[in-house]
This record gives C-alpha cells, structure tokens and sequence, in this order.
C-alpha cells in the first residue's frame, strides 16, 4: 500500500494481541487502520524500533513488545575507519579495463580471534576492497575522435582495502521518541544516542596496521593508508551509521527480560507479533548483514506460517 506511514501498532486489549497497523496517508494526512491475524513489524532497525516505541498504551507504558526495556537499545552498526590504499604498476594488466568485466570487489574474511586468543579486543573484522583504472577520461570531458584519443592510455591499477569490524551490543547505545520533533504527519522523530565503544577502537587500531600489511604484501605502491595518517595514534572511526547496516534495536535471545524476540523473531510479549529485520540482531558479526536477514525472514515466515495452520496464531 503505497503512500502509508506507518503510525503505530494496534493491540486487542482483551487477548494481548497486535490486532493490526494504523497508517497515515502521505497525501492526505489521513488515518486508516488494516488488521490482521499475524502481523510481521519490518521497517528497518530504527523505525522498526520508533514504530514498537509508538505503540504505547496503558498497559505497555514502554512501547509494545517492551516489558525487558531492550526496544530501542544495543543500536549496533559494523566499525569502520581502518584503510590503505595504493597503485600497482607492471601488473601484466595494463590492456584491460575495468567496468562490466567483475561481479565485485574482493574480500579477505575474519581471521583475528577465530582459532586462537591472544588480541586486546574481542571479535574481529574483514576487509573489503576493490579496484579501478586511473585516468580513464583523460583528464577532461569531451566527445569525438580527440575524446576516444586520450582514453587508449589510462592511468595505473588504483586498489583499496577496507576494514568493517564487529560492533559489540550497548544498551546504551539506543534509539527513543524525541519528546519535541515531529515529522510532517505529526510522527514524533527518532532520536539517537551511539558511539563506538573502547572495543571497536582497539579493534580498528589492529585492522588498520592489518590493511597496511595487506597492501604492501599485495604488491601495492601505497599512496595513503590509515596507519601513515595516526601514526602510533588512535584511528578515527567513521561515525556509527556510516556502513548503513543498522541493527539490534530488537534483539533475540532466549531469556524475555532481557530480549525483545524469540529464536524465531517472534516477539516474547505478543505472540502473533514478528520482526525479521535488522533488529533482530544479538551482535553485528562483520560481515554485510542482508542476506542473514533474509534467512531470518524466511525462517519466521515460515514458523508464522504452522501456526497460523495449527490455529496458534
């Protein structure tokens, strides 16, 4: 249903069920309501959780689906800030070009904190890179016979190497209602609070003397890198939501004083409730999180799906 902003959620007060969704028309400012048996909360980590947070009534004072006072908090996103970058001349690859001839970059996975022990952090990272040709426009815009001229000798193989780090959960890393902004539809806005804590930092103090490493290995005529930059310094930190792979405001676990989900993304308070995006996370693992929260989806679909069938939902 195009044009819907979701407003809240509603609860049937006799069963304790979420009985339905209260939109509001993006064109008309208007109210409507849809209901249904099982109602799946997926807006993404912080919506999801403002949407939770809007939901309040009388008898869940906290927001819905919020008696472990976890809604909101332990807001995680994946570390960054830890680079090098470089070129590389003689490659045997100076007759190639770059654009439509690879499916992606590179990616070196997790190899710190796996079979041994031993680092000051805890977890660990990957690193993600890629690739380019340098100088391919020749320098200056332009059409014709001189154009295609100055693109038949481009510049060097340019590389670059990144590091994405595992965020650890925070309650006090959250999102909450702000008490005096509201959007245009009269929604109040989310408000953040989170910062990356003394884990990531030592995290990426290592992954940036790692990319450097990586970069000279590779056979890299390193231009920049982290590590030149801070010397024996701190790295910094590219500020929490510069990945864009928000997470945790939800989060599963088997205990419900201290998680919002079940194994299933099933909410803990309200039986026929389920949230299978980001939110859901327990930790940020390192690696891009979308197809985990795809997996998620379909498993709770599918559970959504026996009970509707056996009538427990």
């Amino acid at each position: 249903i195009p044009h819907a902003a979701v407003h809240s959620l509603t609860r049937d007060p006799a069963t304790g069920r979420v009985s339905g969704v209260r939109v509001i028309d993006q064109r008309t400012s208007e109210g409507r309501t849809y209901s249904g048996r099982i109602v799946f909360l997926n807006a993404s980590t912080i919506n999801t959780a403002l949407i939770l947070l809007n939901s309040a009534d009388e008898a869940n004072p906290r927001g819905l689906a919020n008696s472990s006072d976890q809604v909101g908090r332990n807001m995680m996103d994946h570390a960054e800030g830890a680079a090098a970058w470089g070129t590389m001349a003689g490659s045997g690859l100076d007759d190639r070009y770059v654009w439509g001839n690879r499916p992606n970059g590179f990616y070196v996975p997790r190899y710190r904190n796996v079979t041994e022990d031993g680092e000051d952090f805890v977890r660990g990272y990957g690193f993600q890179g890629g690739a380019t040709r340098m100088g391919w426009t020749g320098g200056k815009p332009g059409v014709g016979e001189g154009f295609k001229a100055s693109n038949r000798t481009p510049g060097a193989w340019a590389f670059w190497i990144k590091a994405f780090g595992e965020v650890l959960p925070d309650p006090n890393n959250r999102v909450t209602i702000s008490k005096t902004q509201e959007d245009r539809w009269g929604l109040p806005v989310a408000r953040l609070e989170v910062r990356h804590g003394e884990n990531e930092h030592r995290l990426m103090r290592q992954a940036s003397k790692d990319a450097l490493a990586l970069a000279k290995a590779g056979g890299l005529t390193v231009t920049g890198s982290t590590e030149a930059a801070s010397g024996d310094g701190p790295i910094a930190l590219d500020p929490p939501g510069d990945a864009i792979h928000e997470m945790g405001s939800a989060r599963m676990g088997r205990d419900p004083r201290t998680s919002v989900l079940d194994a299933y993304c099933r909410s803990h308070d309200v039986p026929n409730l389920f949230v299978s995006d980001g939110s859901a996370m327990a930790s940020s693992a390192c690696q891009n999180p979308s197809l985990t929260y795809m997996a998620l989806s379909a498993r709770a679909a599918n559970h959504g799906a026996d009970l509707l069938a056996a009538g427990a939902a």
